[in-house]
């Protein structure tokens, strides 16, 4: 990947000082300033994007099973008649924000700093109804963003 080169704002003023017409050439106006000619006559070419209408598809096969990746997504353009290469389909899916969901290991790691609290429910028999109560939350990540599952347990 090509790393741009970001101007100080001295050398974009240094840059705008630069006018055609005047009896100082292009080039020695440049060497005065410190800086290349190409940066003066530099126009950026706004391409068409020639993977649009595959960024289309591969947005919807994810939305239609998130947990798949890259591999799984190629063969299902590759079905519908699109002929691009597992890189090129995890390249558009970081562009696009999209990565597989699946289950990682060890989320739910102690933090060393926290107190460990005794389960006081070790020596009671659970009798009847509403004697004990627990609870618990999580999240579950969705393509719009979180959503929370609250569980009660009598």
């Amino acid at each position: 990947m090509v790393k741009k080169k970001v101007l100080s704002g001295e050398r974009r003023e240094r840059i705008k000082m630069i006018e055609p017409g005047i009896e100082i050439s292009i080039k020695r106006q440049c060497e005065l300033l410190g800086i290349n000619r190409l940066r003066v006559y530099y126009d950026k070419v706004m391409r068409p994007d020639r993977y649009e209408k595959i960024k289309v598809e591969v947005k919807r096969i994810w939305e239609g099973m998130p947990s798949r990746g890259a591999r799984y997504i190629v063969r299902e353009l590759f079905e519908i008649g699109y002929r691009i290469g597992r890189k090129k389909a995890g390249e558009l899916m970081r562009l696009l924000g999209l990565s597989a969901l699946f289950v990682r290991k060890n989320l739910t790691k102690r933090a060393k700093g926290h107190k460990k609290y005794p389960y006081l429910l070790r020596d009671i028999k659970i009798e009847r109804v509403n004697q004990v109560w627990s609870t618990d939350i999580t999240y579950i990540k969705l393509a719009s963003g979180f959503a929370y599952l609250t569980a009660v347990i009598d």
